[in-house]
């Protein structure tokens, strides 16, 4: 912002103004601005009558006399945008700060904001901006999960910082030491797609991802959060946002999505022009025994190196062959258990089935949310139940198998299987339970229950990559937080009211270093070894009652009795070795459920 005003002008203000003021400066500035001609009122909500609110408002506010001649004038006119120079050269800036916690950098590139010529093209620009922004950030994403990532994680995106300026950015959060590498990386995949463009497995991904959301929206359009729906109004009064309503605004995403060309996608990257107006920011905590920031020269050479295009860069090479969940299995779900018995709450108004494989279902139907499912599963026994000395091995034992594959795969993959498919699934160790989180769209409930079965099928192994990178995010996170003088506070006040028990305190360097990756994986694989062991909730906008089927076997672990085995007591704080190869499928998840036939 050098040159402009915004640069020269706090946004908070200065000291002496503040102190000056006065109240008859202040009542004079309300009295003179603060008036309903001013205004505008955004309603949303369940009332009866439009008309009924107009009078109400008018009653209120219409006596308002009103303005005439110069000050009317000087109201009225629209408001003159404040010009941002445009430099040629870029800009760099290095900031060191003693309580800071994390390595960042940050490229932007600014430009003048296009008038809108129409509302078709607002929406088209909209989405190329969105879709061009999702294919840097799954490729962002896949770098960070390779051995020897130069970020923990990478962004890109787009942003009015002003009026009359909009900018794209770029921003990752790197280890210490690895700035250089870093900013390298962001700035050479944009310039891979300069020269190479997507692919067409990465078009279709976020294609079907957008889509997919679309859906949704479409799906719940009569269930529309008020307070978002009257953001969205205030947004198209006071800078012109897009206004569709949501049944225009998804056809018209969808047409214009089905005619969006990979030449277009690859055009978006004009945007991020290092020639013109572009900053590079990067911050970074400060060390006692001196700075370790890199200097401007050296940050200059790099964008000069990209710009020269010195790198030998290629076509981005997929890593992934799979297509679906099915080719994870290691075998055919066995048969399911049968229905022994039914239960209905008519107060609280949902059933319970116990089934002879021990799995107990608590299902509950409703109209909340029309393209909304929820599952969770919770069984007895957690991280009380370790000893001590294991204690942060258990805590980290869902983080570590994530990052391995918990379902059989590496993350990066799973998101390209499950590209267009509406389907979360999350792990949990408590102190006295163990749990999984599942939410999906009714419309891939087979999904979610491949990856349910998945979970306790698996057999987990660390991978280098996923513990170099963990631990390192976890060893940088401890160093950062000492330089936090609020959380040395926090740390305190939780050791003095729970006596530092390590249920509570924060982990040390030596607890990371101590965090045994194999007896992590071990333990996530005892946990969820046997579904009988667990108690399952669905709730949602489906009837499960016509999804169930019986089966008169009952066969794989699980059969097993429905009274868990305390963790502690499985071996895995022992000598023994984990065995290997993947666990037999159990009377699964997958098969209570009948596949419809329009899926």
């Amino acid at each position: 912002m050098q040159g402009s005003k915004y640069a020269e002008r706090m946004p908070i203000g200065l000291e002496d103004v503040i102190r000056g003021a006065n109240g008859a400066l202040v009542r004079g500035l309300y009295a003179r601005l603060y008036r309903p001609s001013q205004m505008a009122a955004v309603i949303v909500g369940d009332f009866e009558s439009a008309t009924a609110l107009v009078a109400m408002l008018e009653e209120e506010f219409g006596s308002e006399p009103p303005l005439v001649g110069l000050e009317r004038e000087a109201l009225m006119a629209p408001p003159v945008p404040v010009p941002v120079p445009v430099h040629a050269v870029p800009r760099i800036s290095t900031f060191e700060d003693t309580e800071a916690t994390s390595c960042e950098v940050l490229i932007e590139c600014k430009q003048a904001k296009a008038e809108p010529t129409s509302t078709a093209d607002s929406l088209r620009k909209y989405i190329l901006t969105n879709l061009f922004a999702d294919l840097l950030n799954q490729r962002f994403y896949a770098l960070s999960k390779r051995d020897d990532a130069p970020f923990f994680a990478a962004s890109a995106g787009n942003q009015l910082p002003c009026r009359s300026l909009e900018s794209y950015t770029l921003t990752a959060s790197t280890p210490e030491g690895a700035v250089i590498r870093a900013l390298r990386t962001l700035l050479e995949e944009v310039e891979r797609v300069r020269r190479f463009g997507w692919s067409e497995r990465e078009i279709a991904v976020v294609k079907a991802n957008y889509l997919t959301e679309l859906k949704t929206s479409y799906i719940e359009r009569n269930q529309f959060d008020s307070g978002e729906l009257a953001r969205e109004c205030c947004g198209h009064f006071l800078s012109g946002e897009i206004l569709l309503g949501i049944e225009m605004e998804v056809r018209a995403s969808k047409a214009i999505l089905e005619q969006v060309s990979g030449a277009e996608l690859q055009n978006m990257s004009s945007n991020w022009n290092w020639q013109s107006s572009c900053v590079i920011k990067i911050v970074m905590p400060k060390r006692r025994c001196g700075s370790i920031a890199p200097s401007e020269p050296v940050l200059r050479a790099v964008l000069e190196d990209v710009l020269r295009g010195t790198a030998e860069l290629v076509p981005w090479k997929a890593e992934s062959s799979r297509q679906s969940l099915r080719e994870l299995f290691a075998a055919d779900p066995a048969p399911g258990g049968r229905v022994l018995s039914r239960e209905a709450d008519d107060v609280a108004g949902f059933e319970k089935l116990t089934l002879s494989n021990g799995l107990t279902l608590l299902i509950k139907q409703t109209q909340l949310q029309h393209d909304e499912l929820l599952i969770g599963g919770f069984s007895r026994g957690g991280l009380s139940e370790l000893p001590s000395s294991a204690y942060y091995t258990g805590a980290l034992c869902d983080l570590i198998a994530t990052e391995s594959g918990a379902f059989g795969c590496s993350p990066r993959e799973l998101t390209e299987i499950l590209a267009g498919v509406s389907v979360a699934v999350s792990t949990e160790h408590s102190m006295y339970q163990r749990r999984f989180w599942a939410e999906c769209s009714p419309r891939d409930l087979e999904s979610c229950l491949q990856l349910l079965h998945l979970l306790f099928t698996t057999r987990r192994h660390p991978t280098r990559p996923a513990l170099k990178q963990i631990k390192q995010l976890l060893m940088e996170g401890v160093i950062n937080q000492q330089r936090d003088p609020h959380a040395q506070w926090r740390e305190r006040v939780t050791s003095v009211n729970t006596c530092g028990h390590p249920c509570f305190r924060k982990p040390t360097l030596w607890d990371v270093r101590s965090v045994d990756p194999l007896k992590a994986c071990a333990l996530f694989d005892a946990s969820f070894s046997s579904p009988g062991q667990f108690t399952l909730v669905v709730v949602g906008s489906i009837d499960m009652r016509g999804r169930m089927q019986t089966c008169p076997e009952c066969r794989g672990p699980a059969a097993l009795s429905a009274n868990p085995t305390p963790l502690a007591r499985q071996g895995l704080w022992g000598p023994a070795e984990p065995k290997s190869g993947a666990r037999a499928a159990p009377s699964g998840l997958c098969a209570i459920y009948r596949r419809p036939s329009y899926v």
